[in-house]
């Protein structure tokens, strides 16, 4: 990737190339293609694994100010505008994406292809072609460890949510169902589309089917932990982080993608329950008691090792996340008993947030390799999804009741990360 394609360079820098060898550069304030197509290039692959419009701006400005250009970055869930250069000398870029999967190997890569052409050690051409190079890699994971990955976190999350070993084993069907499933919708977009409501019917309707062998399982459980990956939680915390930070426009629109995941997943789940019940031998199931602690530690274990996988996390940042996320878990499960379930997650946000932006000084490695696997285990997916199928259900009030506690419990995790970034700046803005 030596320069930009013809449709990003003026004309005045495409006479320069017609009239001879010369250096093409710009009419923009002395930013050169080749700095405009790296920007470019890494700003696209980091909105494609969902950076927040926060970060992903800072970084940016960042970034063309270490290289010697000025650029303005607006960023939404589904489109990226750049401008390069000073007004009224300027280029404006739309990069129209979507935000795919998280991916910690690249994220990390990227960063570090990102800090190398800052320090001047690469060149912007060379670390544009590194940055396409890393987009192309196919995945490495083979289904097989992909689909343990998936039961494992479903069967931990089962327990973590109060079940025992059936509604976990339960959970795990479900959740090898949807890794396959997931690797199905790859090569289909309109099977992809319908992914959230049909993963949610399945979990459910499984959930229902377990009763004939377990009257007394917990189909409200079995069924959120099969589809645990699939909760919008995330969505919904960096949502609220891009709105408190003042960038509303990306922040309203991913709370409402999170919302429309949360009303498609009530949906298929209240579908999947109407089937199941049409069934014979189906029973309504009943409540069960969270386990003890060792059962409980065990179940995180094994939720964030399989959450790892999933993440792509690099082995060589294991010890790091698993220590941060092991600290926050441990501070929520004191905090909460005695101050209550928003304060214990603001305490825990605080210490994942501190740990995070610890390991981003420390080891100059993005913050959220650590911060993201242990949020993963404290958003309020599950609340909000309750919540839905509440609606579904015409218990207004209990619906009502889930939707606040899910919104405070979001704003105390944001507030939690934005004092630990107060408290420790990471110094760096990926």
């Amino acid at each position: 990737m030596d320069e930009l394609p013809d449709s990003f360079v003026p004309d005045d820098a495409r006479g320069d190339r017609r009239e001879g060898g010369r250096r093409a550069t710009d009419s923009l304030g002395g930013e050169t293609l080749e700095v405009g197509s790296f920007l470019l290039a890494v700003l696209r692959a980091l909105h494609t694994y969902g950076m927040p419009a926060h970060r992903l701006e800072d970084m940016g400005v960042a970034l063309s100010r270490r290289l010697g250009a000025e650029a303005h970055i607006f960023s939404t869930p589904t489109a990226l505008f750049v401008a390069l250069g000073t007004p009224p000398k300027q280029r404006t870029f739309l990069l129209r994406a979507n935000s795919g999967e998280m991916d910690l190997a690249r994220l990390g890569a990227l960063d570090r292809v990102a800090n190398e052409v800052a320090a001047g050690t690469k060149k912007p051409v060379v670390g544009a072609a590194e940055v396409e190079a890393i987009l192309a890699k196919p995945p490495r994971e083979p289904l097989p460890l992909t689909l343990v990955a998936h039961a494992v976190v479903a069967a931990g999350g089962a327990v973590l949510l109060g079940g025992r070993a059936r509604e976990a084993a339960v959970a795990a069907v479900a959740g090898i169902s949807l890794g396959a499933f997931e690797r199905l919708q790859r090569r289909s977009e309109p099977l992809a589309r319908l992914q959230l409501p049909l993963a949610a019917a399945l979990s459910a309707l499984l959930a229902g089917l377990a009763t004939w062998q377990w009257p007394q399982l917990s189909r409200s459980i079995a069924t959120i932990a099969g589809i645990l990956v699939l909760l919008p939680g995330l969505t919904l915390t960096t949502a609220m982080n891009e709105i408190a930070t003042g960038h509303l426009v990306s922040g309203t629109a991913r709370f409402s993608k999170a919302l429309m995941s949360l009303l498609l997943l009530g949906f298929g789940a209240a579908l999947g329950a109407q089937v199941a019940d049409l069934l014979p031998h189906v029973r309504e199931g009943g409540e069960v008691a969270r386990l003890g602690a060792w059962e409980t530690w065990g179940a995180f274990g094994a939720a964030l090792l399989g959450l790892s996988i999933l993440l792509k996390a690099p082995l060589r940042d294991a010890p790091y996340f698993a220590f941060a996320a092991a600290v926050t878990f441990l501070t929520v499960q004191l905090a909460s008993p005695r101050f209550g379930a928003e304060e214990g997650a603001a305490a825990g946000a605080f210490v994942l947030g501190i740990c995070g932006n610890a390991s981003a000084r420390w080891r100059d490695r993005p913050a959220a390799i650590v911060v993201v696997p242990g949020l993963l285990l404290l958003v309020p997916g599950s609340l909000g999804f309750r919540s839905v199928t509440s609606f579904l259900a015409d218990d207004v009030l209990t619906a009502v009741g889930t939707a606040f506690d899910v919104t405070v419990v979001a704003v105390a995790l944001v507030g939690g990360l934005l004092v630990a970034a107060l408290a420790l700046p990471p110094r760096k803005a990926l």
